[in-house]
């Protein structure tokens, strides 16, 4: 059953992607949805059903702070999508009692900012994932992170640790 009150962990804020699918990402606990409390970061390598593989790394505060970012530009533009909703169905409307309520310049005027602010809101979540040193590692960072990971996994003992859907190692 899906409830809106939601909490929990759940991985946050994929920073310094490389090729191979391989990124760095925060596991917090949320309160629906908000990423609160960092419980610590990994080089993550993979995914097996609801858990993680990889390797742990110290808390990654890009990685947080980019969490932080992505929630709160989907929550506005969940927000002005249903603004931008709301005032395209009453620009639409042709009910005489409404049209006398509505001002369609000024409504028209809303509708165009609304929707660029709208795209706006969408070009910062992409520029989230393709700006290099934030969402793509830089090279340096590449090599940094691939030698973490190989020192990680010499180092970690079959099975190899995996984070769970709760942020609990199996």
């Amino acid at each position: 059953m899906y409830t809106a009150i939601s909490w929990g962990r759940r991985l946050y804020g994929a920073v310094d992607r490389m090729p191979g699918g391989v990124y760095v990402g925060t596991m917090c606990g949320h309160f629906c949805y908000l990423p609160l409390i960092p419980h610590g970061s990994m080089i993550v390598t993979g995914k097996d059903g609801d858990a993680f593989q990889g390797v742990q790394i110290p808390l990654s505060l890009k990685s947080w702070a980019v969490g932080w970012v992505q929630v709160v530009l989907t929550g506005l533009m969940v927000m002005l999508g249903m603004m931008l909703m709301g005032l395209l169905i009453a620009s639409c409307d042709d009910d005489p009692k409404i049209r006398k309520q509505i001002d369609l310049g000024r409504d028209r005027v809303m509708l165009k900012w609304v929707a660029g602010i709208e795209a706006a809101l969408g070009g910062l979540m992409v520029a989230t994932t393709v700006i290099p040193g934030v969402g793509r590692a830089s090279p340096a960072r590449a090599k940094e992170l691939a030698q973490i990971l190989a020192m990680g996994q010499a180092q970690a003992k079959p099975p190899d640790r995996r984070m769970g859907p709760y942020g609990r190692y199996v």
